[in-house]
């Protein structure tokens, strides 16, 4: 079959339709103690299509940086790159993609994978890096033992942000600091993922949203039908300490997502204070279960901020409180809704707590319980709009 053909046909298979018009160039050498400077050829070359096929054992290489436009690369079913041992140093990625253009990476059934038992210092060697990039694809893959993050989405120079990132079908597997980090970025889609067993460093989390500076921005990011279990710190977390009033409006919204059996809570939403951006937060339709900490909690997030909203989400099983809402340092904490939330509540544990007085708290909630539910905050709280309906039930 000519390669041309062979391509386009190979992507149909995976229901993704574009057409590739032009040339391929597909890896010939094999596999040896350091296949480094084939990747580098193979990411030079002016075809469109690059085929790096599976030849029975992993493609061992050194750091790789990919620089370029209008390429798709398509790593065959059972193809493992595998970082040389004792060759990254404290900030080497495994592939790092950096000021690109229309690159789309396709890998159902291969692997991208690091030396995580190696990497004792540092949080910065991670497996996939996208820097300062528009229309970026990233296709079934399984990214896993970095001694980072599995993905990271970032840039470091202006303009300070990636853009039209979309991930998909991957599984995300014991990395070492995060999952995903997104640091800045405008619309991205993260969907049909497994982000799983992160521990190492913290803050050991799955998902990470968490801009360097204010100049940074997340605009549009969703994250949608994504399972995420079993990470040492939380499942999604949130953390806006060093975005201010000058920064974009965030838009970020959380859709059909399951965050169960985390070791420090489920959702932690933080640092979103007197001069953070405005905006919406936003969980729908989201399953929070038997995570070992509380299943959500909001520190340091200002009424005046932008607005966390949960909308037909459920709590279910929480080891400790399910709803925590912590003033921090706002001089009014607050500005939360819940939209039909649904809470399976065990006996004798507080429903809501604050360490102190909130403000702008609305919606309703919907408790399955064997016992009266109770809230803890503020007695000076004020304009909270809260309607707790009960249905007891027995555990």
């Amino acid at each position: 079959m000519p390669r041309s053909i062979y391509s386009t046909f190979f992507l149909i298979c995976l229901g993704i339709f574009f057409t590739i018009n032009a040339s391929v160039y597909r890896i010939d050498e094999r596999p040896s103690e350091d296949a480094t400077e084939v990747f580098n050829k193979a990411f030079k070359t002016t075809a469109d299509t690059i085929i790096i096929p599976n030849p029975g054992a992993p493609w061992i290489v050194r750091p790789l940086k990919f620089r370029g436009s209008n390429k798709v690369i398509i790593w065959e079913k059972g193809t493992i790159l595998q970082a040389k041992k004792g060759a990254f140093e404290k900030y080497d990625k495994l592939l790092s993609i950096n000021k690109s253009h229309n690159i789309t990476l396709i890998g159902y059934g291969a692997t991208l994978q690091m030396n995580k038992a190696e990497y004792n210092d540092g949080q910065w060697r991670h497996c996939l890096g996208i820097f300062n990039s528009e229309n970026i694809n990233v296709y079934g893959f399984t990214i896993r033992d970095s001694g980072g993050d599995g993905i990271k989405v970032d840039a470091h120079k202006a303009p300070f942000y990636s853009k039209n990132i979309h991930i998909k079908d991957c599984v995300l597997d014991n990395n070492r600091r995060q999952g995903i980090s997104i640091i800045s970025a405008e619309n991205l889609l993260m969907e049909n993922c497994i982000i799983k067993n992160t521990t190492g460093t913290n803050p050991q989390s799955g998902v990470d949203l968490e801009p360097n500076r204010a100049t940074q921005r997340l605009v549009n990011i969703r994250i949608r039908n994504v399972e995420v279990f079993n990470n040492t710190g939380y499942g999604l977390l949130m953390w806006l300490t060093n975005m201010d009033s000058t920064s974009l409006p965030v838009s970020v919204r959380f859709e059909n997502c399951r965050v169960t059996g985390n070791g420090r809570g489920g959702i932690r939403v933080r640092n979103i204070g007197d001069n953070s951006p405005k905006g919406l937060i936003e969980y729908s339709n989201c399953t929070i279960e038997n995570n070992s900490g509380n299943a959500l909690e909001i520190t340091n997030k200002s009424s005046t901020s932008a607005e966390v909203k949960l909308t037909d989400c459920q709590i279910v099983s929480s080891r400790k409180t399910p709803i925590v809402i912590n003033p921090g340092g706002s001089s009014k904490p607050g500005g939360v809704r819940f939209i039909n939330l649904r809470v399976k509540h065990p006996k004798n544990k507080t429903l809501l707590y604050s360490e102190g007085n909130l403000f702008d708290i609305s919606g309703n909630i919907i408790v399955e319980s064997n016992s009266s539910p109770a809230t803890n905050i503020g007695a000076a709280s004020e304009n909270i709009s809260l309607t707790i309906n009960e249905r007891t039930i027995s555990f």
